[in-house]
């Protein structure tokens, strides 16, 4: 089979069909390394996702045997993350990350990121894995892998949503050190950061909690309200505005000014949205 891959009388794509009885059941990490090699000519699609399948098959059933085979694992994981998947490759492409997370925490922080924005694919739960790397890469993984994502802007944060909407991201960072890095550059780094920061059902995260107690409630304040009033909701929309309502009660006696007010302001507007939401569906019998 190496040899007719090695003539191109095979496509790269048979290691894919070599799944179906686990034909590699009794090979060798040597022998895996030159089937890989002798496919890689092969860079069509479908031979991408041949080596992606064949190889997370083989580790996740001898993942003792990854260290052997980590220049292949990369080699997979770079090349298939700009192919479009299949919710198969999904899984996979996940599970030979997994394997390589804590040794390069901050090569697959990266690799994550820029799957999500540069490429067709949509992964299906990357949380997991991007909240290990970001652990085990720290800090740095914050300066070299998250805030070039913030920083680029308006359409990278849309991409990005469903991780900053949930807090883990920014929130694996100390929101202190996340503090003095706007410092170093404020007039381009508050902004970015008050738009990636979460407003998880109207509640003020630690983060934008100190961004108001630090910065005010002028540009910052109103970049966390419009994130505290977006959101998608079924049934009442007088009963979301409630809910969102009830997130501030805490916070209207806040100790600090800054907090409290940024909480009566968002209230009042809340208040008015209320208002409205519950005369129109009146006129509309809900």
């Amino acid at each position: 089979l190496e040899r007719r891959m090695n003539s191109r009388l095979v496509g790269g794509d048979i290691l894919g069909k070599l799944i179906y009885g686990f034909w590699a059941k009794n090979m060798g990490p040597t022998v895996i390394q030159s089937l890989l090699l002798a496919s890689t000519h092969d860079t069509s699609p479908a031979a991408q996702s041949g080596r992606l399948g064949f190889l997370a098959q083989y580790l996740l059933q001898y993942p003792d045997r990854a260290h052997e085979l980590t220049s292949e694992i990369w080699l997979i994981l770079e090349e298939s993350s700009g192919v479009k998947w299949t919710a198969l490759d999904d899984y996979n492409w996940v599970q030979l990350a997994l394997l390589v997370v804590e040794s390069e925490p901050i090569k697959v922080a990266r690799l994550v990121v820029q799957t999500i924005l540069r490429s067709e694919n949509h992964m299906h739960d990357p949380e997991d894995l991007l909240s290990r790397a970001l652990e085990a890469g720290g800090w740095q993984a914050f300066i070299e892998v998250i805030a070039p994502a913030i920083l680029e802007g308006p359409m990278a944060l849309l991409r990005l949503e469903g991780l900053f909407d949930s807090r883990f991201v920014l929130g694996k960072f100390d929101p202190a050190l996340i503090v003095k890095w706007i410092e170093e550059d404020e007039a381009v780094r508050l902004s970015a950061v008050a738009h990636a920061t979460p407003m998880n059902g109207g509640a003020l995260s630690p983060l934008g909690r100190i961004l108001l107690i630090r910065y005010g409630n002028d540009s910052v304040g109103r970049i966390l309200a419009s994130t505290a009033r977006t959101g998608s909701f079924s049934g009442s929309h007088t009963a979301w505005i409630g809910q969102r309502r009830d997130a501030l009660k805490s916070l209207l006696a806040d100790p600090e000014p800054n907090v409290r007010r940024w909480a009566e302001m968002l209230d009042e507007s809340l208040k008015s949205e209320h208002q409205w939401a519950k005369q129109r569906e009146e006129e509309e019998g809900h």
